[in-house]
């Protein structure tokens, strides 16, 4: 039916007036040409593209194309159909300002390639917010589209958007190390290219978070371009990642690095770590920093408070209470468990399994239990009413005893089980498992999460700070302001000797049971 119409329409027999058939518009503007595009019909637009040429050229009421139709449903056959005859009045048009291309780079290789061949100039043009179609290749992280984009228009590299972002900017704040990667081989010195408030693309990718462009950009020969640079404010990439509080975005490794650069507040980097909020990042940075022999700013030492996170006060008062609750639970099973031995007992009253080495272990571990969730219970109940830097300390020494009687309640547990098994070596064996594996995981788990710098870097500036005079003068300026840190790293190091020690004496038990 269609293709009658069009050659009803292309007779003359039938005047002129049928001639008009082809370039009919519906109520939102659309053409012909424009309805077979959105649905796909690619033999459909063949013919009309054949008969009336000046289809091509047509937009809709919302400015659209048929050629961004069909490369916004990924038709590359009918993207063919209009672009290989290079019709050279052919409309590329999209909505806000887009072109085609804006909308191939989001489909596919084979299709921007057939645009690009079309019209080179396509590469350069910008949309309502400025966005080139290499902004949008960017944002996608397809590398070969990106590499087609760079060598047909390489200066599209420069071109920003309305917030100043280059194609590098929208790279490096989706993470895609690869497509900064080309971007800078290609034009090495677009890395300086800074935005409306005078971010780099590391400032970008530190705020993002994105620790896979931090660490590439640490690395490569561009680095000494970048990681000193200030924005508006001043910050460098340094002071962005402090004031986002990740220390796995410092870029502490790069020798080109200055850390004490100040901010238009004259503040360094370190200064600002007093903004953080969260324990363990405040942590870590100060472990990072002053491992690195970090400055503080020319502020008389009077006027700097200790840190004080504003998450702390609420985070001791909703712990306090968890772990009191659960330090209570524990002393509870551990007394009832005391009075229910394993083996039971005979007609003397005396424990059929006193004297062995399962029963002795028993009783000595659930004492442990017992006792540590009660000095657990007393550290938690004066802690909170301490006062506020001291009762984070007190928690923390309630965690190391309340870590040690959950084990102890766990290892006393196995000790009266194993035992009732007999020879059933098998069983046994299966048990421990069940029980040292997780035990294990769990414990390496926590020494992930708990600690807040690697501990090489910890020693490592408790090694310096008493042989150099630069490290002792700024151990002594990190202990007055961030007075919780050392005493933390006492307390971490004292959590994890008590698990190896249980996990020792969980490996010793295995060895005498099984």
């Amino acid at each position: 039916m269609v293709s009658l119409l069009i050659t009803l329409a292309q007779d003359r027999v039938h005047g002129p007036g049928a001639a008009r058939v082809l370039v009919l518009r519906n109520s939102r503007g659309d053409t012909a040409l424009h309805v077979a595009a959105r649905h796909g019909c690619q033999a459909v637009v063949e013919r009309l593209v054949v008969a009336a040429p000046a289809l091509s050229c047509g937009v809709n009421d919302a400015g659209v194309s048929p050629l961004y139709l069909a490369v916004s449903r990924r038709s590359a056959g009918i993207v063919k159909a209009l672009v290989g005859r290079r019709h050279a009045a052919a409309s590329a048009s999209g909505p806000n300002g887009q072109n085609a291309l804006h909308a191939a780079v989001l489909q596919s290789a084979e299709i921007t390639s057939d645009v690009l061949r079309w019209s080179l100039d396509l590469a350069k043009e910008t949309d309502g917010l400025g966005s080139t179609p290499l902004h949008y290749a960017a944002s996608d992280g397809d590398r070969e589209i990106v590499s087609q984009l760079i060598s047909s228009a390489p200066s599209a590299i420069y071109l920003q958007d309305q917030q100043g972002f280059t194609p590098l900017h929208i790279a490096a704040w989706m993470g895609h190390v690869d497509v900064i990667r080309d971007i800078l081989q290609a034009c090495p010195d677009s890395a300086e290219i800074a935005d409306n408030n005078g971010k780099n693309f590391l400032h970008v990718a530190i705020e993002r978070g994105n620790e896979s462009v931090v660490k590439y950009v640490v690395g490569s020969p561009f680095a000494g371009g970048v990681v000193n640079e200030q924005d508006n404010n001043g910050n460098t990439p340094l002071h962005s990642a402090v004031l986002a509080g990740k220390p796995k975005l410092a870029i502490l490794q790069s020798e080109l690095l200055d850390l004490n650069i100040a901010n238009n507040e004259g503040r360094t980097p370190f200064d600002l770590v007093s903004d953080i909020t969260s324990f363990l990042p405040m942590i870590g940075f100060v472990l990072k920093l002053s491992a690195r022999g970090v400055c503080i700013g020319t502020r008389r030492q009077d006027f700097i408070l200790p840190w004080k996170g504003v998450e702390m006060k609420e985070w001791i008062e909703k712990l306090s209470k968890n772990l009191g609750i659960v330090a209570v639970l524990i002393a509870t099973i551990a007394l009832t468990a005391m009075f229910n031995v394993p083996g039971g007992y005979d007609s003397e009253g005396m424990p059929n399994l006193r004297g062995t080495f399962p029963y002795n272990a028993f009783l000595v571990l659930d004492t442990v239990a017992v006792a540590s969730s009660m000095i657990a219970t007393m550290l938690l109940i004066y802690g909170r009413g301490a006062a506020a830097r001291s009762s984070a300390a007190w928690i923390c020494l309630a965690l190391i005893f309340l870590w040690c009687a959950l084990m102890g309640m766990i290892l006393s547990f196995m000790a009266a089980v194993v035992p009732g098994l007999d020879n059933a070596i098998l069983i046994k064996r299966v048990m421990w498992c069940i029980f040292a594996l997780p035990f294990f995981s769990l414990v390496v788990l926590s020494f992930v999460w708990a600690a807040p710098a690697p501990t090489i870097t910890s020693v490592g500036l408790l090694f310096h700070a008493q042989i150099r005079e630069d490290r002792m003068r700024t151990r002594r300026h990190a202990g007055r302001r961030f007075p919780l840190v050392g005493f933390y790293l006492g307390v971490l190091y004292l959590f994890w000797f008590l698990n190896a020690m249980a996990f020792a004496f969980t490996l010793h038990i295995i060895m005498i049971t099984v």
